[in-house]
């Protein structure tokens, strides 16, 4: 990947997380310190690309979003209703 001239110091360190290779003089921020010690680590808190693996997984009504689902939507009297249908 191509990265531009970066503008500020900033810039080259959020482009060498991206995979350029700018000269990085020492943190002068505690912004830059930040982003230096999260290049240094090697990236974000890590994680998983499985949604399955994910914990607290958003729920509706009580039904946890997980796994292939058909949810229905209901409108009645001014109420909205989530319910589980049926697979065949």
């Amino acid at each position: 990947m191509s990265f531009p001239k970066p503008q500020s110091r900033n810039e080259a360190i959020l482009q060498n997380m991206l995979g350029a290779d700018n000269v990085l003089e020492p943190p002068q921020s505690r912004v830059e310190a930040l982003l230096w010690e999260i290049l240094e680590s090697g990236g974000g808190g890590g994680g998983t690309t499985d949604y399955e693996h994910l914990n607290n997984l958003p729920q509706i009504n009580g039904t946890e979003l997980k796994g292939n689902r058909n949810l229905g939507l209901s409108v009645a009297g001014g109420k909205v209703s989530f319910y589980e249908e049926e697979t065949q």
